[in-house]
């Protein structure tokens, strides 16, 4: 849906919707660019609307996107409104978008909103919160796992996706937190040693309940449910000139220079939480 018109009116904020029956039960329909819906599931009847800006304002020019999956719409109606109630006896007249139709694969129209919604990301969330164009192909794996889990796509959704609408998912593909095996090959010759070396950089959290204390601190639990068995585990602080340690259970005593201790695997929690120091 493109080129939008909204005519001239004191209208605070001119909606386009657009209304369908979608008599197919196993068609499913996701949008992208929509800011509003409603649904009634029991006579398959939907509508889905957009707040339309002036034209060259910001928004104006926004990929919006009706997506059916696994049917097809039988025909539909568009309908202004004065605002996003799209309620009886608001209806603005005058309100028009050129509509295309096409036919496409579920893989192809995901590459294509991942991509958008990547080159969008700086403008809604600031430069240094961009998204890796490189790992677009990745994302729309992720994004199409998601949608066959916890999206329509899986016939028991989640609540937050109930409404179809793609943003919502593409954000959270984007910023989940994942956790990540890797599995690699090791020859060991005989009677011989091999060493292996695994890093990470994890950042300090801070504790909510306490933010005014201005603690930052790090947790290992090293019997996590997992198959791994750790036979040696040693943990080291760097860079410890501007900070100082206030809790902990690991050992370190920077005052004596001990900066680097050996961990008991069968220990379940190791936590430290450091301060920077005054002055």
């Amino acid at each position: 849906m493109t080129d939008p018109v909204r005519p001239a009116s004191d209208a605070v904020n001119p909606t386009l919707a657009i209304s369908f029956d979608l008599p197919d039960p196993d068609a499913v329909v996701l949008t992208y660019g929509f800011n509003g819906a409603s649904f009634d599931f029991e006579n398959r009847r939907f509508r889905y609307s957009f707040s339309v800006p002036e034209k060259d304002g910001f928004g104006y020019d926004d990929t919006r996107l009706l997506i059916v999956v696994g049917g097809d719409l039988p025909g539909y109606a568009l309908q202004g409104y004065r605002d996003g109630g799209c309620d009886e006896g608001e209806e603005l007249d005058g309100m028009l978008a050129t509509i295309s139709r096409r036919e496409t694969t579920l893989e192809a129209i995901l590459h294509e909103i991942v991509a958008d919604t990547a080159a969008r990301f700086p403008a809604m969330y600031g430069d240094d919160n961009g998204v890796d164009p490189g790992l677009t192909d990745l994302h729309v794996d992720l994004l199409g796992d998601a949608l066959e889990r916890d999206g329509l796509l899986s016939g028991s959704s989640k609540m937050r996706y109930d409404g179809g609408d793609l943003e919502s998912m593409i954000s959270d593909v984007f910023s989940y937190d994942r956790v990540l095996y890797l599995s690699f090959s090791v020859t060991l010759p005989a009677r011989s040693e091999t060493a292996v070396a695994i890093s990470m950089t994890k950042e300090a959290s801070l504790n909510y309940t306490g933010r005014d204390t201005k603690r930052y601190g790090f947790d290992l639990l090293t019997r996590l449910d997992t198959q791994l068995t750790f036979s040696e585990l040693t943990a080291s602080v760097l860079h410890t000139d501007a900070i100082e340690i206030v809790a902990q259970n690991m050992g370190f005593d920077l005052a004596s220079g001990v900066s680097q201790v050996v961990l008991d695997p069968q220990t379940e929690h190791y936590y430290l939480e450091v301060a920077r120091r005054e002055g």
